[in-house]
């Protein structure tokens, strides 16, 4: 943290002020030395600080410690109903894991990265290991490949550049000429698949949602253990995966046929 007014164009106060929200969210709250001695700031300035979010609604004080409100899962809450595959896309995942028994999951894609916006449970499925809000690396999980492959070519190349690609299992692809031939198979394929690229033992197949208006709204995911989605399953389970992606598609377009979020 530093008492500049201004880091180029960014506001370091505005910052600052970031960076103590997602330390609160990691430790699940704090006391002001503790928050203090982090940022290397003394605990007046860090006072000044939770003094002002505490104000703003955003974090309380309990026992000493500061912690985040429930103010943010209201904001959460309200920004997913903005968006159209959670807003149209509910249902026919339901449905879908309903009739298949797995677990199925929506998922978009924002600043490189994979956010998980619903899941919901077949009675044949595991308990879920991704939950609301969980965020992924794009080059380890199905989702993220189908949505990469989707992508317009100048935006994937972007992205593509600014990814790491950190191991996340073993068996993740973390050679990057390697990943783009993987993206090359999904946009011929139509789908995409995470053979424990994620979680050992897991496997899970995904394909893309299409937007009237930018191309991709997302993608829709069934996930199960390796036993039980081997290569026939996945080739019997796909027909059911599109059609339910052609439903939300329609949802959108019928919704929201000009000007969606």
């Amino acid at each position: 943290m530093t008492s500049e007014a201004n880091d180029g164009r960014h506001l370091r106060t505005v910052r600052n002020a970031v960076e103590i929200v997602e330390s609160l969210k990691r430790h699940n709250g704090a006391r002001v030395t503790d928050l203090a001695a982090e940022f290397d700031v003394s605990d007046g300035t860090m006072h000044t600080y939770l003094n002002t979010l505490r104000a703003d609604g955003l974090v309380y004080k309990e026992d000493g410690e500061y912690r985040l409100t429930l103010e943010w899962f209201t904001l959460g809450t309200e920004l997913r109903e903005r968006i159209p595959v959670y807003r149209h896309g509910t249902g026919p995942a339901d449905d879908l894991a309903r009739r298949t028994g797995d677990l199925v999951y929506l998922a978009v894609e924002q600043r490189g990265r994979v956010y998980y916006l619903y899941p919901t449970r077949g009675a044949d499925a595991p308990e879920p290991a991704t939950s609301v809000g969980t965020v992924r690396p794009l080059h380890a999980v199905s989702a993220g490949k189908v949505l990469l492959a989707a992508m317009p070519d100048e935006k994937r190349e972007h992205v593509l550049e600014e990814l790491t690609f950190e191991p996340v299992t073993e068996k993740t692809i973390v050679d990057r000429d390697e990943f783009r031939e993987e993206l090359e198979r999904i946009t011929e394929q139509g789908y995409a698949l995470n053979d424990e690229e994620e979680f050992l033992g897991s496997r899970t197949v995904a394909t893309s949602i299409a937007h009237p208006d930018r191309g991709v709204a997302g993608a829709i995911c069934a996930s199960g253990p390796k036993t039980r989605f081997d290569d026939d399953y996945i080739t019997d389970l796909l027909p059911s995966l599109k059609e339910t992606a052609n439903r939300i598609e329609i949802n959108i377009q019928r919704s929201d046929p000009v000007h969606s979020e």
